[in-house]
Protein backbone atom coordinates (compact mmCIF):
# COMPACT_ATOMS: atom_id res chain seq x y z
CA UNK A 1 0.00 0.00 0.00
CA UNK A 2 2.32 2.87 1.06
CA UNK A 3 4.70 1.58 -1.90
CA UNK A 4 1.67 2.07 -4.21
CA UNK A 5 1.25 5.53 -2.60
CA UNK A 6 4.86 6.85 -3.21
CA UNK A 7 4.73 5.36 -6.64
CA UNK A 8 1.82 7.11 -7.57
CA UNK A 9 2.82 10.48 -5.74
CA UNK A 10 6.36 10.26 -7.72
CA UNK A 11 4.40 9.44 -10.94
CA UNK A 12 2.13 13.03 -9.92
CA UNK A 13 5.29 14.90 -9.73
CA UNK A 14 7.79 13.45 -12.40
CA UNK A 15 5.38 16.64 -15.12
CA UNK A 16 6.59 19.00 -12.62
CA UNK A 17 9.96 20.17 -13.21
CA UNK A 18 11.72 21.26 -16.81
CA UNK A 19 14.27 18.29 -18.61
CA UNK A 20 17.22 20.22 -18.66
CA UNK A 21 18.79 18.26 -21.62
CA UNK A 22 15.86 18.56 -23.36
CA UNK A 23 15.59 22.35 -22.47
CA UNK A 24 19.40 22.48 -24.17
CA UNK A 25 18.91 20.36 -27.21
CA UNK A 26 15.78 22.67 -28.25
CA UNK A 27 17.83 25.35 -28.03
CA UNK A 28 20.25 23.98 -29.98
CA UNK A 29 18.00 22.79 -33.14
CA UNK A 30 16.50 26.60 -33.09
CA UNK A 31 19.96 27.71 -33.21
CA UNK A 32 20.51 27.92 -37.01
CA UNK A 33 16.49 28.32 -38.23
CA UNK A 34 16.63 31.69 -35.83
CA UNK A 35 20.20 32.76 -37.31
CA UNK A 36 18.80 32.69 -40.79
CA UNK A 37 15.70 34.41 -40.06
CA UNK A 38 17.24 37.12 -38.47
CA UNK A 39 19.76 37.79 -41.34
CA UNK A 40 16.37 37.79 -43.61
CA UNK A 41 14.35 40.27 -41.06
CA UNK A 42 17.66 42.32 -41.25
CA UNK A 43 17.40 42.43 -45.52
CA UNK A 44 13.79 43.54 -45.22
CA UNK A 45 15.69 46.69 -43.12
CA UNK A 46 12.03 47.16 -41.21
CA UNK A 47 13.50 46.50 -37.43
CA UNK A 48 11.34 43.58 -36.46
CA UNK A 49 14.51 41.59 -35.30
CA UNK A 50 15.40 43.72 -32.48
CA UNK A 51 12.60 42.01 -29.98
CA UNK A 52 14.15 38.62 -30.80
CA UNK A 53 18.16 39.95 -30.14
CA UNK A 54 16.15 41.01 -26.71
CA UNK A 55 14.52 37.99 -26.19
CA UNK A 56 17.86 36.37 -27.17
CA UNK A 57 20.07 38.68 -24.72
CA UNK A 58 17.17 37.91 -21.52
CA UNK A 59 17.38 34.38 -22.23
CA UNK A 60 21.17 34.26 -22.23
CA UNK A 61 21.44 35.66 -19.24
CA UNK A 62 18.69 33.45 -17.71
CA UNK A 63 20.22 29.64 -18.95
CA UNK A 64 24.01 31.10 -18.68
CA UNK A 65 24.24 28.78 -15.10
CA UNK A 66 23.28 25.93 -17.58
CA UNK A 67 25.31 26.30 -20.23
CA UNK A 68 28.70 26.83 -17.99
CA UNK A 69 27.30 23.77 -16.15
CA UNK A 70 27.41 21.66 -19.40
CA UNK A 71 30.94 23.67 -20.88
CA UNK A 72 32.29 22.75 -17.44
CA UNK A 73 31.58 18.97 -18.25
CA UNK A 74 32.77 18.99 -21.38
CA UNK A 75 35.76 20.06 -20.63
CA UNK A 76 36.42 17.66 -18.03
CA UNK A 77 35.20 14.66 -19.79
CA UNK A 78 37.66 15.95 -22.36
CA UNK A 79 40.30 16.10 -19.98
CA UNK A 80 40.12 12.55 -19.43
CA UNK A 81 38.71 13.49 -16.41
CA UNK A 82 36.74 9.92 -15.07
CA UNK A 83 33.77 11.12 -12.51
CA UNK A 84 33.67 8.68 -9.37
CA UNK A 85 30.55 6.53 -8.64
CA UNK A 86 29.47 8.68 -6.12
CA UNK A 87 29.95 12.04 -8.24
CA UNK A 88 27.83 10.06 -10.60
CA UNK A 89 25.30 9.20 -8.64
CA UNK A 90 25.15 12.99 -6.95
CA UNK A 91 24.66 14.14 -10.30
CA UNK A 92 22.11 11.78 -10.96
CA UNK A 93 20.16 12.36 -7.95
CA UNK A 94 20.55 16.42 -8.65
CA UNK A 95 18.89 15.54 -12.24
CA UNK A 96 16.15 13.74 -10.73
CA UNK A 97 15.19 15.74 -8.13
CA UNK A 98 15.02 18.84 -11.12
CA UNK A 99 12.77 16.60 -12.71
CA UNK A 100 10.84 15.99 -9.61
CA UNK A 101 10.61 19.73 -8.63
CA UNK A 102 10.33 23.04 -10.44
CA UNK A 103 13.52 24.46 -9.89
CA UNK A 104 13.55 28.22 -10.17
CA UNK A 105 16.73 29.20 -12.17
CA UNK A 106 15.47 26.13 -14.74
CA UNK A 107 11.93 27.48 -15.24
CA UNK A 108 13.03 30.88 -15.62
CA UNK A 109 15.61 29.57 -18.28
CA UNK A 110 12.37 27.62 -19.99
CA UNK A 111 10.17 30.45 -19.47
CA UNK A 112 12.97 33.06 -21.42
CA UNK A 113 13.74 30.18 -23.90
CA UNK A 114 9.86 29.76 -24.65
CA UNK A 115 9.47 33.70 -25.07
CA UNK A 116 12.42 33.90 -27.46
CA UNK A 117 10.80 31.04 -29.86
CA UNK A 118 7.45 32.41 -29.25
CA UNK A 119 8.91 36.18 -30.79
CA UNK A 120 11.15 34.19 -33.67
CA UNK A 121 8.24 32.21 -34.89
CA UNK A 122 6.56 35.63 -35.21
CA UNK A 123 9.39 37.19 -36.77
CA UNK A 124 9.44 34.53 -39.18
CA UNK A 125 6.12 34.09 -40.16
CA UNK A 126 6.15 37.66 -40.73
CA UNK A 127 9.50 37.63 -42.99
CA UNK A 128 8.15 34.56 -44.92
CA UNK A 129 4.25 36.87 -45.54
CA UNK A 130 6.71 40.07 -46.08
CA UNK A 131 9.36 38.19 -49.12
CA UNK A 132 5.93 36.18 -50.37
CA UNK A 133 4.29 39.67 -50.88
CA UNK A 134 7.55 40.68 -52.78
CA UNK A 135 7.15 37.81 -54.95
CA UNK A 136 10.07 36.57 -56.93
CA UNK A 137 12.64 38.44 -57.08
CA UNK A 138 11.47 40.76 -54.62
Amino acid sequence: MVRSLLLVLCLALAGCGTHVSTLLEDESDLAWEVDQTLARAANLNLGWEDAVYEAEAAKLAACQFLYTGAWNRIAATRAGGKRSFFARLWSDLKLFGALLFPITPVERCALAQQRYTRLYRSLRDRVETMEGAAGPGG
